[in-house]
């Protein structure tokens, strides 16, 4: 969200900024990836409050630990004093968009969201390729891997007007697994220890099937 509102200010995030937007040094927490996590969480909730006591309050709220899903939360306190100093951080670290802070921008932005998934949805829909969509997240076969990528730049570009995105890839696609292949097999007599751990990497990148999914998967096919 915070790349899209910087392309609604005509500015390209990670070609003109280009740093993590989330990073920022916390007074009394000391651990990084602590300070992180909350700034993220703060400022996406700041996007969907109308003002700076409902952000703070959902905020607080949210950092509990949740009971019924086990999630610890935070392991400091977190004080309205600590958020309302976050929140002055933040605005002067996105100066461009500080004014769409804590002023309802989330639900323009889930639209904005939505459109460009429909955008990538139907591209893979008139290839015939399976996808699965997780908020803003894509799950497709290794082998459309390329096909992900290519369509996720058209659509943020044909929706904001920008391109080049950075995407954030989870396992690999079958460029990367035919690559690590052939450096395993080159490598077999020469540094057998990187061909050990290339050959489990590519075996640990395995999923087992369900019959279910089997089931699904022949069904499409057979469509």
């Amino acid at each position: 969200h915070i790349v899209l509102l910087y392309a609604q200010a005509r500015i390209n995030y990670w070609e003109d900024v280009n740093e993590d937007p989330y990073q920022i040094d916390i007074p009394g927490i000391e651990d990084p990836a602590v300070s992180r996590k909350l700034a993220k969480l703060f400022l996406l909730v700041a996007l969907n409050a109308a003002d700076e006591n409902s952000v703070i309050r959902a905020t607080i709220n949210e950092s509990k630990p949740d009971t019924e899903t086990g999630e610890v939360g935070f392991d400091i306190s977190i004080t309205s004093d600590i958020l309302r100093n976050l929140l002055a951080e933040l605005r002067e670290r996105h100066a461009p968009i500080a004014d769409r802070i804590c002023s309802g921008a989330g639900i323009e932005l889930m639209n904005t969201d939505s459109k460009i998934t429909e955008f990538i949805v139907r591209s893979f829909v008139e290839s015939e390729t399976p996808i699965l969509t997780i908020h803003d997240s894509y799950i497709v076969p290794a082998y459309a891997d390329k096909h992900l990528s290519a369509a996720m730049n058209e659509a943020f570009e044909a929706i904001t007007g920008y391109k080049d995105i950075k995407i954030k890839r989870d396992g690999m696609g079958a460029e990367q697994v035919g690559e690590l292949m052939r450096r395993a097999r080159y490598h077999e007599h020469n540094a057998p220890e990187f061909s050990d751990h290339a050959y489990r990497s590519v075996y640990d990148q395995q999923l087992t099937r369900s019959e279910g999914y089997i089931k699904r998967l022949r069904e499409f096919r057979e469509e």
